[in-house]
């Protein structure tokens, strides 16, 4: 069985969002945080600041496309 975490993006960033964004950052065990996505301007970004997630998009299409996102 392979160690590689699965790459994971999330779009939206509010209430809910974040709450699943810091789910699975911090305890879903093979799951990594890679891109966040909101069409509110500077919401994934503070979240993307909180949980140490370098890639944000305002565009959630963006997100999708991104070929580095498994999830």
């Amino acid at each position: 069985m392979s160690k590689q975490n699965i790459r994971l993006g999330l779009i939206g960033a509010g209430r809910m969002g974040s709450f699943h964004g810091l789910t699975a950052a911090r305890h879903i065990p093979g799951a990594r945080l890679t891109a966040i996505a909101d069409p509110t301007p500077g919401q994934a970004a503070r979240l993307a600041a909180e949980l140490g997630v370098d890639k944000v998009y305002t565009d959630p299409q963006q997100l999708l496309d991104d070929p580095d996102i498994d999830a």
